[in-house]
């Protein structure tokens, strides 16, 4: 894959996408006659401003997510039709009917669990911090980040723990919809927390002038969430079989190793 600067490209999209839908690709609609117990079409959402997990070359739709969803449609016979939307109104969408799934790195929760059901985990990614090289402020750790300034995503996993670890606002939030190292890089920021695996490779193919730092916040497990209806049982239980033939026969491992440089699909 060429490695090209993504930084500017990836504001530019998220600029486009703002919090509205952005249409599919990858097939029409599904017709609203298809039998909700043996659905043949599954919408993805994805924001495609989450380098490498998904993101737009040019006006292609690409990363990991991409690769793994051409997998699994190939895999259960689904047609894929890939969504872009901003990622605060990907659950939302999930709620009203409008995609079925969410292909953005979405980890699962007890809150979560309540309102979805979700698929077997396709992917662990540790929780780490991510300052200034050099590291000017010596931060190790959450409580070293009181009286900060961190950058997190709207509506991610990593923003409701901090919110919940620290009720007081002890540390001072920045929650944005993309361009999260963008603001450490560019002092508005003390650090960004976010998942390692997308950092690492942005930090080494944009040459940023970051790194990560301290031990792991916690693990996550990613995976793909469905609306707890007949259609989102029928359609999780077909990514289930494609995903499970997909971590056995070592596919997953091979996409993994493309995009990161090594296994997130094994703890």
């Amino acid at each position: 894959m060429k490695k090209t600067k993504k930084i500017l490209a990836l504001l530019l999209t998220a600029a486009l996408v703002g919090s509205a839908f952005m249409g599919c690709s990858n097939g029409n609609e599904p017709e609203a006659s298809e039998d909700p117990s043996n659905p043949t079409t599954i919408k993805v959402g994805s924001s495609f401003t989450y380098y490498p997990f998904d993101y737009m070359e040019g006006d292609q739709k690409v990363g990991f997510e991409v690769d793994v969803w051409k997998e699994i449609g190939e895999r259960s016979g689904l047609e894929v039709i890939h969504v872009q939307a901003a990622y605060s109104g990907l659950f939302g969408m999930v709620d009203k009917g409008d995609i079925d799934t969410i292909a953005n790195q979405v980890s699962k929760n007890p809150e979560r669990e309540k309102n979805y059901n979700f698929s077997v985990p396709y992917c662990y990614n540790p929780l780490k911090i991510v300052v200034p090289k050099g590291n000017p402020e010596n931060i190790q750790s959450l409580d070293d980040l009181i009286g900060k300034k961190v950058t997190c995503g709207v509506g991610g996993n990593e923003t409701d723990m901090l919110k919940e670890m620290y009720p007081n606002g002890e540390i001072e939030l920045i929650p944005v919809e993309t361009g999260n190292l963008l603001q450490v890089t560019t002092g508005k920021t003390s650090a960004c927390i976010q998942g390692a695996a997308a950092s690492s490779v942005e930090i080494k193919d944009n040459d940023l002038p970051l790194e990560i730092v301290g031990d792991a916040i916690y693990l996550e497990e990613d995976a793909y969430l469905f609306a707890k209806t007949e259609r989102g049982d029928a359609l999780r239980a077909k990514v289930d079989a494609a995903l499970t033939e997909m971590h056995e026969d070592g596919t997953l491992t091979e996409l993994s190793n493309k995009w990161f440089g090594y296994d997130i699909s094994k703890k």
